[in-house]
């Protein structure tokens, strides 16, 4: 009896084992999201929000790991090279993901065949700002404004975001302008503040508490609908000029051929995790908007994106510094 006992126990334990190696048993080990740029930024901080609540849902470690280098590049490769397990997820944004593609090495990574898309978390958008010294309010005067020759901008560098909106603006607006990139943000931001340069373009985060302590203008919101926390500042289509919609986002990508199941299981609890109460509240309190998607979702909006930016940039005869 002892015996039968003792191989029904050992059967058991079998089936048991057998279920768990599926998808059912992850994680197993801890986590790793790789952000493809130096701690201390805007995609740092989101990342460890949503890390800290999957960590303690999923009851497994999950590891910010910080690869800076590239613009982005050196970490997203560590990704596409990593084994797709689901243990080692890139935090990626549009830079890295849609604009990279076109401006960096073509041997490294590429945003759609080398990556499985799990899921967008959340938007940045972007505001146009101005020194107060350029006596510009809206569009229509800075379009009046730049009849009598070419509008300067500075942006954070050749091929970023506010770069290639300002692009896009000139377009629209049917303006000519000269860019003077700099070497990183934070530089661009101090000669606006000093009147070095008289334009830029810049998230809302960043821009929100110069603009409303009266130290820059903002002439206008680049987005589809106005932000939460500039609500006063119109979008370029409530100024009379056509539609017009620049956002950076963010989200989650696993290694190509990582299992569909497993994906979906990743963004069921990505998806959990960015809305619950206390990551969602302070995804919005630093100026998130919440845009949580399906994995096909993302994958069409980076598709997209990647097209976007390859004709700007093509068109442009954009080249990496």
């Amino acid at each position: 009896m002892r015996g039968v006992i003792l191989a029904i126990f050992v059967s058991l334990v079998a089936v048991n084992a057998s279920a768990q190696s599926g998808r059912d048993a992850f994680p197993v080990r801890p986590i790793r999201i790789i952000v493809p740029y130096v701690a201390g930024g805007s995609a740092t901080l989101v990342a460890r929000f949503i890390g800290n609540r999957l960590s303690a849902n999923l009851g497994q470690s999950v590891i910010i790991d910080n690869r800076g280098g590239g613009s982005g590049k050196i970490g997203a490769e560590a990704v596409a090279k990593a084994t797709p397990d689901g243990y080692t997820l890139l935090f990626g944004e549009t830079g890295s993901m849609a604009i990279n593609v076109w401006l960096m090495d073509r041997t490294g990574s590429h945003p759609i065949k080398d990556f499985a898309a799990v899921g967008q978390v959340v938007t940045l958008e972007n505001v146009l700002v101005t020194h107060p010294s350029f006596g510009v309010k809206n569009l229509r005067e800075l379009v009046a404004k730049g009849a009598s020759g070419p509008l300067i901008y500075g942006s954070s560098g050749t091929g970023t975001v506010g770069h290639l909106a300002m692009e896009l603006l000139k377009k629209t607006l049917n303006i000519k302008v000269t860019h003077v990139p700099y070497k990183g943000g934070s530089q661009a931001v101090a000669d606006l503040m000093g009147g070095q340069i008289p334009m830029l373009v810049v998230t809302v985060p960043t821009a929100a508490p110069y603009v409303l302590s009266g130290r820059f203008v903002a002439l206008s919101a680049l987005s589809q609908h106005r932000t939460a926390i500039l609500p006063d500042v119109p979008t370029v289509a409530e100024q009379g000029f056509p539609a017009f919609s620049v956002s950076q986002w963010y989200g989650f990508f696993a290694p190509a051929g990582t299992p569909k199941k497993l994906v979906a299981f990743l963004n069921a609890e990505i998806r959990k995790a960015v809305n619950s109460p206390d990551v969602s509240k302070a995804l919005v309190a630093t100026g998130n908007e919440i845009a949580v998607t399906t994995p096909e979702a993302f994958a069409k909006i980076v598709a997209d994106d990647v097209e976007r930016w390859r004709v700007v940039i093509q068109e442009g005869g954009i080249q990496a510094n």
